[in-house]
């Protein structure tokens, strides 16, 4: 995590410095963007569209990147199919967005690659049209995109655009996942713990849920501790399993919650605790009511009355935790999005 926000701070440090300098620079932008050079036209353009030095504002951006794309630029000529794309200005524009994404690949974008394969993966105002949206997933694939990576390997999965290939999926699944792709790291682990593929790996396919799952990847968590909770392919680890499954329970897990609920209820690796084990088995009834009624009415009936009160309070202390816990994860799916941003964005040239 650390790391992670170091890199953050790094990125924005090399877009905008601070300080003298960064007023230097600053106005140094403003004066040859007027002048007409396109990478301070594009950085200016920047500046408007993430709000950073400038008050974010759409149409300012879209007038710079215009001019910078004008030149040729061709990260400028994807940021005018991204806002046409998104609707930021006047509502969504899906054939101007085509266009300019069309031209900045043409200008060598490899985002704009990856824009136009997803822009013919279709949305709500137009249909798919999966054999274009391979032919471009697959050459920006070909250049180490992750995201493109994944894409073209749900192609492959699903058989969208082109012949369903487990085993070419499988390959471009684990491309992605070694780049640190969290759903492709999870689609690993499921691929070769099923022996869809690829061949049946259960120990490959745990190193890559707890790879996931050291990013607080909820289904990854669950998986992970299913494996030291039945200890069929490792070492049979309860307090480990409890530790994962609690972790996803936290993010609202049904399986995970109804496991850390019966580990209160059986006293396995935690001290038996049939309030915790009702209140959890309560908490679940409200996500999975299938899934959770014969283990809820089953603990309560083994609740001894005088105890009963303390249900509701212990239920209350855990939605509690729940609600933290997904509050940081997602300031951290946050994080990674800004740095994500912040890693593409670099000024060109």
């Amino acid at each position: 995590m650390i790391l992670l926000i170091c890199l953050i701070a790094f990125a924005a440090v090399l877009l905008f410095p601070s300080g003298a300098f960064a007023e230097e620079c600053f106005d140094g932008i403003i004066e040859k963007a007027e002048a007409g050079d396109r990478v301070s036209q594009y950085n200016l353009g920047v500046m408007y569209y993430l709000g950073e030095k400038l008050p974010r504002d759409f149409e300012k951006a879209f007038g710079w990147f215009e001019k910078a794309a004008a030149q040729g630029h061709p990260a400028a000529m994807n940021f005018l199919g991204v806002i046409c794309d998104f609707g930021y200005l006047t509502g969504r524009d899906a054939d101007g967005a085509r266009e300019y994404y069309e031209k900045a690949v043409a200008l060598g974008s490899e985002t704009a690659l990856f824009n136009l394969a997803s822009h013919y993966l279709g949305g709500k105002d137009r249909e798919p049209d999966y054999t274009k949206a391979f032919e471009y997933l697959e050459r920006s694939a070909l250049k180490g995109y992750a995201r493109a990576q994944f894409n073209l390997a749900s192609l492959y999965y699903k058989g969208d655009g082109v012949e369903r290939d487990p085993g070419k999926a499988f390959e471009w699944f684990e491309k992605a996942a070694l780049q640190g792709h969290l759903s492709s790291q999870l689609k690993t682990a499921h691929m070769l713990a099923d022996g869809e593929g690829v061949e049946r790996d259960p120990l490959a396919a745990l190193e890559w849920y707890e790879r996931a799952a050291e990013e607080d990847e909820s289904v990854s968590l669950t998986c992970a501790g299913i494996y030291y909770y039945e200890g069929e392919f490792v070492k049979r680890d309860p307090a480990r399993a409890f530790g994962y499954f609690e972790r996803a329970a936290l993010q609202g897990d049904w399986f995970a919650l109804f496991g850390i609920a019966l580990m209160y209820y059986e006293g396995d690796s935690v001290d038996a605790d049939i309030v915790q084990a009702v209140a959890l088995a309560r908490i679940g009834m409200g996500i999975n009511e299938e899934q959770f009624t014969e283990a809820y009415d089953k603990f309560r009936r083994e609740l001894p009355e005088e105890m009963q009160a303390a249900v509701a309070e212990r239920a209350r202390e855990f939605e509690a935790r729940m609600a933290a816990e997904c509050g940081r994860v997602r300031s951290l799916a946050a994080q990674r999005k800004v740095y994500d941003k912040k890693n593409e964005w670099q000024p060109l040239e």
